[in-house]
């Protein structure tokens, strides 16, 4: 399910499709948050404490000294007002100013999650490139999945073709046992034409 909606995410990259891409993409460290710490933990501390460990870990330092705020914060703040109310920003005492940068994916000369921060006295402005942004996190979750697939135990498959499940209230068999064989992604599309952070 993971790579799926990587590859998903991939699709909507590469058709100019950002938003819908960010917003999936700020859903994966909610899951790998879950796998890592456990239902036990709140949810807030999974997902800031799984972007601090594995997305930001050789980030956070210059930026927890200039904002005084984590970037786990930041996404999770990000992902918090994005899912809830569609507002692309982040809510922060400590930041005067932020910004979300769209730009081409295959022509952005901008690496890793781009954070232009700018610190003037006491104004502070943070802008993130959206399309680094998305392929960091989904990196990182595809690495870490792979990594620790027996920690996801937890997710099941729970999609079914409407057509497959009423043939079975009627006895037929259509013979469809995956929705994922039904509906395979157009590969020309969901392949990621992006380098490598």
């Amino acid at each position: 399910m993971i790579n799926r909606i990587i590859e998903e995410i991939n699709v909507c990259m590469n058709n100019n499709c950002y938003l819908a891409a960010l917003s999936t993409a700020l859903t994966l460290p909610d899951v790998c948050g879950l796998a890592e710490y456990g239902e036990k933990a709140p949810v807030g501390y999974r997902y800031k404490s799984w972007i601090d460990k594995f997305v930001f870990e050789y980030d956070e330092g210059k930026y927890k000294d200039k904002f005084n705020i984590s970037l786990g914060e930041v996404v999770y703040n990000l992902r918090n007002n994005t899912l809830h109310s569609l507002k692309f920003s982040v809510n922060n005492k400590n930041i005067n100013k932020f910004e979300l940068l769209i730009q081409n994916v295959n022509t952005s000369s901008l690496t890793c999650c781009d954070i232009a921060s700018v610190r003037d006295g006491n104004y502070n402005y943070l802008c993130i490139s959206v399309p680094s942004l998305i392929i960091k996190i989904c990196d990182v979750v595809k690495e870490y999945y792979h990594n620790n697939k027996e920690k996801f135990k937890f997710l099941e498959d729970k999609i079914v073709l409407m057509s497959k499940r009423k043939a079975r209230m009627f006895g037929l068999n259509v013979g469809i046992d995956n929705y994922f064989d039904v509906f395979k992604l157009d590969e020309s599309k969901a392949k990621t034409k992006w380098n490598k952070i």
